[in-house]
């Protein structure tokens, strides 16, 4: 509902003046990451996202045009180096700007540099302490890092300028259950399920909170309704099997999420429950073959 008040006031603006280059951006970052929080088309999704995005470059350079390229080459083309060289730009261009410093921090993550993605992810809180993207963002890069307790703080932050966001109740669940707080863990997840813009992405957390606090067989009974589901992306999957230690069903599931080019494949190698795998033949085989 949220985007879809957005797109609304986007093409209202771009219907009065088609040359309003920043509106234009915002429409193509906006698109960009719908694929993973609203689950669309991908190659569509972000094939427009380029267009868009290319087309507001024509009139002017924005900082949310480069930070549009930084997401797409992070998320999409797997290419870290050339998203930090947008994202350095977008920042350039909006120093004061917390979005492109969010980006950042994930793209610092993904290159190997998590001390830097920290620190990059608080200046982004503390830009626009008011801004719940900041704090989740910020949230996330803890949780990959598995610094618990601070990813939960930080959610709670999130939660406390927009309650009862299903996104962030949901993130929430997972660092509750990752620091063994099966209560709250399963308080969050219910309450993200109570919501009614909840998605079957909260089927996937289920399952990985099931899974996290030892609940194997309804872990498993959810992961089996997913395995139906065809919407269902299989990166998701194979962090729920992950999670019950499952080293088959990650790593079908992970070749599952290459086949089709899954965006949250760009966060492979630093997503803490995969790491016991990145001995295994068929996950370095993988690895080399996705070059991530």
């Amino acid at each position: 509902a949220y985007n879809d008040s957005v797109y609304a006031r986007l093409d209202s603006a771009l219907a009065r003046d088609p040359s309003y280059a920043r509106a234009r951006a915002y429409l193509a970052l906006t698109l960009a990451y719908d694929p993973t929080l609203r689950h669309t088309a991908p190659d569509e999704t972000y094939a427009r996202a380029r267009r868009e995005v290319e087309r507001s470059l024509q009139t002017r350079e924005t900082p949310e045009a480069h930070m549009t390229l930084a997401r797409i080459a992070a998320v999409r083309d797997w290419d870290f180096e050339r998203a930090d060289r947008h994202v350095a730009r977008a920042i350039g261009l909006a120093p004061s700007q917390s979005g492109a410093y969010t980006i950042r921090a994930r793209v610092l993550l993904r290159r190997g540099q998590p001390e830097e993605a920290l620190a990059v992810a608080r200046h982004a809180v503390a830009l626009d302490p008011l801004n719940p993207a900041a704090h989740n963002a910020l949230a996330g890069v803890y949780a990959l890092t598995e610094h618990h307790a601070e990813a939960i703080e930080a959610y709670r932050a999130a939660l406390a300028l927009v309650p009862n966001d299903v996104s962030f109740l949901s993130n929430m669940a997972a660092a509750q259950a990752d620091a063994g707080d099966s209560t709250g863990a399963l308080a969050s997840l219910a309450a993200a399920k109570a919501s009614p813009s909840g998605t079957a992405y909260l089927d996937a957390t289920e399952a990985y909170v099931l899974a996290r606090i030892g609940r194997t067989a309804q872990a498993r009974a959810v992961i089996a309704r997913l395995e139906r589901d065809s919407t269902t992306q299989a990166s998701v999957l194979a962090s729920a099997y992950a999670a019950l230690g499952d080293r088959d069903g990650t790593l079908r599931s992970l070749e599952r999420a290459a086949a089709t080019r899954d965006d949250l494949l760009s966060d492979l190698m630093v997503v803490p429950e995969f790491r016991p795998y990145h001995d295994d033949p068929r996950f370095v085989a993988l690895r080399r073959r996705l070059g991530l």
